[in-house]
């Protein structure tokens, strides 16, 4: 019997001060674990001064981005076809 084929997946989880992301290989049935591929996460302060003004900075929100681009272009390169 063969083992049950997987899905590589991305995701990007962006909060109020870190942005994380995770590749890992899902199984497509059953209950086998999700093993992680690769996992990273980087400071961003997404929220600083958020309660004081309730807008997030330009400077910072720029930074999420970029992260955010930096997370799908590895995660793209580790073979995730879905994010």
């Amino acid at each position: 019997m063969s083992p049950p084929a997987t899905i590589r997946v991305g995701a990007v989880d962006i909060g109020s001060t870190p942005l994380r992301s995770l590749v890992a290989d899902v199984p497509s049935e059953g209950s086998d674990p999700i093993r992680t591929v690769a996992r990273a996460g980087e400071p961003c302060r997404l929220g600083r001064g958020l309660e004081r003004t309730g807008v997030i900075e330009a400077a910072l929100a720029d930074r999420a981005a970029s992260l955010a681009s930096d997370f799908l272009k590895r995660a793209r390169s580790l073979g995730a076809r879905r994010f």
